[in-house]
């Protein structure tokens, strides 16, 4: 039998058709039209490939091409959250380093979340100072006589300082606490630069914790721990800083 095909063209509507060789039982019938490309004839090859030999003939279609998923943009949270106490100190000397780590001990038994730098071999003390301010929502500020000496050696108190100075409560939200722990208050560093910034920041208004004794010795941690907590309270900060 001859089995006749017939082919529609995309771009002009025409019909052109072809004539194939099928042995097959049945009759000369028509195929419905298929789309190709602009007034190109089906070769044999093709017609004997979208044809079975049974009974029920298929009709080609073209592939469609698999749809690739969407990959969404990587997206960070805008809020900023400061939820930490961050403690700062010049760390001149191995005891003074010593109190404050036993204060933030005491803190922490308070369920105070705290920040020190603690930066060990092969860490960078600049960039824990950074984490530190980014997280803080008050610092405490253990004022030695040098306190916010500017040293120009990487991040110190005078760095800490400037950038809770600048960025206070109508800025990034930092309060400032300072524990007196020497006669002399404000801070008094030997330069001048670190001594304007001290009187600027610590001002008269500000209220400060006594981490004094009798004048010379310091205050046991817990007990200036309980009056840190106590100003966190009386500040309105307590639940923000507290686990």
């Amino acid at each position: 039998m001859m089995l006749r095909c017939a082919m529609k063209c995309l771009d002009c509507d025409c019909n052109v058709s072809d004539i194939v060789d099928v042995h097959d039982a049945f009759a000369e019938e028509v195929i419905a039209p298929v789309p190709v490309q602009a007034c190109a004839r089906p070769t044999r090859d093709m017609m004997a490939h979208t044809m079975g030999h049974g009974a029920a003939a298929s009709t080609w279609r073209p592939k469609k091409p698999t749809p690739k998923a969407t990959e969404l943009p990587w997206q960070l949270s805008s809020r900023e959250v400061r939820d930490t106490v961050l403690l700062s100190g010049r760390f001149t000397k191995a005891d003074k380093v010593a109190y404050m780590r036993d204060v933030e001990k005491e803190l922490q038994k308070c369920g105070i979340r705290t920040f020190m730098v603690k930066a060990g071999a092969g860490q960078d003390f600049g960039v824990l100072t950074a984490m530190g301010l980014h997280r803080a929502r008050a610092m405490v500020a253990f004022c030695t006589s040098t306190y916010g000496e500017r040293t120009r050696v990487g991040y110190e108190t005078y760095q800490e300082l400037k950038y809770v100075h600048e960025n206070g409560e109508d800025g990034a939200k930092i309060a400032l606490l300072p524990i007196k722990l020497a006669e002399v208050y404000p801070p008094c560093p030997p330069d001048e630069v670190g001594r304007s910034l001290c009187r600027l920041a610590f001002s008269r208004s500000l209220v400060y914790v006594d981490g004094l004794l009798d004048g010379t010795s310091y205050k046991q941690a817990e007990d200036v721990a309980k009056l840190i907590v106590e100003s966190l309270r009386r500040m309105n900060l307590l639940h923000e800083v507290t686990k």
